[in-house]
């Protein structure tokens, strides 16, 4: 599951306040045409779309093996860093 938020500085203060209740999120998305591989090949280009994701989007860990404890915790940890 991902969340997209609203700009790198958000999601920087959301991945902070996860780690703060022991939840590890990730970003995990990377924008392929900024690698060191593309770039060798390609000419640097700006894709818009592709940069806001890779500033937005972050991983939030819940998955099948996850107790209902475990996803609630997770899941109101998420509603209380947006009720801030």
């Amino acid at each position: 599951f991902y969340l997209l938020l609203n700009d790198s500085d958000e999601k920087l203060r959301f991945i902070k306040s996860m780690y703060e209740n022991g939840i590890e999120v990730t970003t995990h998305y990377q924008a392929l045409h900024q690698s060191p591989f593309y770039l060798k090949h390609h000419d640097a280009e700006h894709l818009t779309q592709t940069m806001k994701f890779h500033d937005t989007l972050v991983r939030i860990p819940l998955y099948h093996a996850m107790n209902e404890n475990e996803q609630s915790f997770i899941i109101k940890s998420t509603i209380r860093f947006f009720k801030k």
